[in-house]
């Protein structure tokens, strides 16, 4: 005998052994019917009232599902109104966001501008540097040359003034031998040989004028050149018996002339002399 078959019939006895008991109380117990319809009627109110709370639960339910339906549908709306608005936010905002970019790159170009502008302004002013210092350089060779030709003028003045000067005493050496020599003819008479010189005689003042604007050491006098006076002639300003200043002419009109003083001892006024010679 096989396994299997073994295996089914030690089945069959634990089956027979189970329903026995089974057999046994039915075949023993009569049936009771009333109870058994009592106890299924029972069970089918129970079941119905439990079919009405189910019912009623159903439409409460049904009810709150409709409410939540409708609160959805509100709510769908108004999500759907959002939704509109960060759309139209979103197309804002990307209209923003290109025009942002359009001005970056604007103010990009800008800069790269500028940053070409201020290279080419650097090389300007490093040029403009350059041409300063040497403007400087020349500044300061001109004003070196100006101060030897400023030393070499006042040299040439103080030698000018000393030559008048010396000129002005030969002069007055000359007048005085001029009036030793009438002093001496008229001791001789009328019938006396007159003495003859080789020396000039001192000519007389000719010029006469007054001082009409005085402005640092320039000086504006009333006669020019119909009085006979010329460029680089040299006058003396008075006041009363007193010596002013020297007035060497640099420009000359026909009735006027102005100059530039020098040699001053006080300080030229309108209204004061002039003359070409105090002798």
């Amino acid at each position: 005998m096989g396994i299997l078959t073994k295996i089914c019939i030690v089945v069959l006895v634990v089956l027979v052994l189970l329903a026995c008991p089974i057999f046994i109380t039915q075949a023993t117990v009569g049936p009771n019917y009333r109870k058994h319809y009592e106890e299924m009627k029972l069970k089918a109110d129970l079941a119905a009232v439990q079919s009405g709370f189910d019912s009623l639960a159903l439409q409460r339910l049904t009810v709150e599902r409709d409410q939540v339906v409708a609160k959805l549908a509100q709510g769908s709306e108004a999500m759907q109104e959002e939704i509109s608005r960060l759309n139209a936010d979103l197309a804002a905002e990307k209209q923003g966001s290109a025009k942002l970019r359009s001005d970056l790159d604007r103010i990009i170009g800008e800069l790269t501008k500028l940053r070409s502008d201020y290279e080419g302004n650097s090389q300007r002013t490093a040029l403009l540097a350059e041409q300063r210092d040497n403007a400087f350089k020349q500044i300061e060779t001109l004003t070196e040359e100006s101060r030897r030709l400023s030393d070499q003028f006042k040299q040439t003045q103080l030698d000018s003034d000393r030559q008048n000067q010396i000129v002005r005493t030969l002069r007055e050496q000359l007048v005085g031998r001029e009036d030793r020599i009438r002093q001496l003819e008229q001791q001789l008479g009328p019938g006396a040989v007159a003495v003859k010189t080789d020396k000039p005689v001192a000519a007389e003042t000719r010029i006469h004028g007054t001082v009409t604007a005085v402005k640092g050491d320039l000086a504006n006098v009333n006669v020019g050149s119909a009085k006979g006076i010329k460029q680089g002639m040299q006058l003396v300003i008075y006041r009363g018996p007193s010596y002013v200043a020297k007035l060497r002419i640099e420009q000359v009109d026909v009735g006027a002339s102005a100059g530039v003083v020098f040699d001053r001892k006080l300080d030229p006024l309108q209204g004061d002399h002039v003359a070409d010679s105090l002798d």
